[in-house]
């Protein structure tokens, strides 16, 4: 599940779509990642549901947890959150 920050709170002023590429902060530590299999596109302030794909090799040797929460960078500034709901055992390796 994620949650992106409404542009007056700080949040990007664009949608985010199938493809999209942020930073997430993980554990302390900054990681790419690329959101796949959105259900819709997400507006700033709206909420959903996406795969997750690390694409730095930094976040497939982190023990990531069902629970863990994160949050979404683009650059220094913070434009969401999210809880991870589920690992795939593809992720997992």
């Amino acid at each position: 599940m994620l949650s992106l920050k409404t542009t007056a709170a700080g949040g990007r002023e664009n949608m985010i779509k199938n493809g999209y590429r942020p930073d997430i902060k993980l554990k302390g530590q900054l990681i790419g990642v690329v959101f796949d299999e959105l259900k819709t596109d997400l507006l700033p302030g709206q909420s959903g549901m996406a795969s997750m794909i690390f694409s730095t090799s930094a976040g497939k040797k982190m023990n990531v947890e069902k629970g863990l929460i994160f949050d979404i960078h683009e650059g220094k500034r913070i434009i969401g959150c999210g809880i991870i709901s589920e690992i795939s055992k593809e992720e997992n390796e």
